[in-house]
């Protein structure tokens, strides 16, 4: 028994690898010609650098193609399966219901844990190498901060900041007690770090503070310097840091939170999602019923398409928790294989 389930296993790995190359050669000839497209219109001269962008976003395609592809999958393998009588031979064997289903959740779980553990950290690397050559590191970028401690708030605003976090242009400081009451409120033209302490010129002084305290800041410049990457360029293991820094200086970190959440969660979504379309797809002996079933396939492959694009962009912007998000798949497809699994007994 082990046996028939390790053999339709295989036979789904292969077809997961079989489609995983097709798609990604359609998908680099597809982003080529958009990336050509741009730089023409942009009057931007040819260079190896386009080949080079579309193979580099190939990892990050991958990712939002997986779902469906372990769904496309394990339905073939499924029918390939059934076609060849190898489901009627497991039934008899023993291997009915859910068991069936089993060697479909392992290998899907599988193909997660691979992109998790090596497919993800290949695609925060394309990411960050397409962000540093597209970056400008001699300009200047507006930076917000919100640091919150024990003896209240401190707003900084700055329309300008340096790269390194050294200097500073229109700064606006606002400063709150630990009951959210305003203390002190200023601006100022220019900050420089002078190694020690913020020298701060042309300063204009909105709302004095009761004792009288001239206007100064404690800010290390070290925050204002670091900006972390988008959290598509962030490596797995780094993410816990990005969300820190995040939660230092008042930023918004949905984004990292969900990406750490959605590639722990990979493994068991993918392979829920191929336990699912094993099932859809499921026929102990071929009847001429896989019409029907082809596109009850396309049709889980769309509402998974349709779900994940809804619930994340719910989640970055703070609709819904990202812990919330990353169950929605999951939890949907453990209820699909429970009311199968009724129709199965049944």
């Amino acid at each position: 028994m082990m046996r028939l389930s390790w053999y339709l296993a295989q036979a789904h790995l292969r077809t997961v690898a079989a489609l995983l190359v097709g798609m990604m050669a359609v998908l680099f000839l597809f982003r080529f010609a958009e990336v050509a497209r741009t730089a023409a219109e942009s009057g931007a001269q040819w260079s190896y650098w386009l080949v080079w962008e579309a193979v580099l976003r190939l990892p990050t395609e991958l990712q939002n193609l997986l779902p469906h592809v372990i769904i496309v999958s394990a339905a073939v393998a499924m029918h390939r399966a059934s076609t060849r009588f190898e489901i009627a031979v497991m039934i008899q064997s023993g291997l009915a219901g859910w068991r069936l289903l089993v060697p479909l959740l392992v290998s899907g779980a599988l193909v997660g844990l691979g992109h998790t553990a090596l497919g993800s950290q290949l695609s925060s690397a394309a990411n960050a190498h397409i962000e540093a050559v597209a970056a400008h590191p001699q300009e200047h970028a507006a930076q917000r901060l919100v640091l919150d401690g024990p003896q209240g708030t401190i707003f900084l605003l700055a329309d300008k900041v340096a790269p390194k976090g050294d200097a500073m242009r229109g700064v606006t400081v606002i400063r709150t007690d630990a009951r959210h009451a305003l203390v002190q409120r200023f601006r100022a033209d220019h900050a420089i770090w002078t190694g020690a302490v913020w020298q701060l010129d042309g300063v204009t002084v909105l709302h004095a503070s009761a004792d009288g305290a001239a206007p100064m800041l404690d800010i290390d410049p070290t925050l204002l310097g670091e900006r972390p990457a988008s959290r598509l360029a962030v490596p797995l293991f780094a993410l816990p840091r990005a969300i820190a820094y995040t939660k230092a200086v008042g930023a918004a970190g949905q984004g990292y939170r969900l990406q750490w959440l959605e590639m722990w969660m990979l493994p068991i979504q993918l392979g829920l999602l191929a336990a699912l379309a094993g099932a859809v797809a499921l026929h102990p002996l071929p009847k001429g019923r896989w019409g029907g079933a082809a596109v009850a396939v396309l049709g889980l492959a769309f509402a998974v398409y349709t779900v994940s694009t809804l619930i994340e962009t719910m989640a970055l912007h703070a609709v819904i928790a990202p812990e919330v998000a990353v169950m929605v798949v999951p939890g949907l497809c453990l209820a699909g294989l429970f009311l199968w699994q009724g129709w199965w007994r049944w």
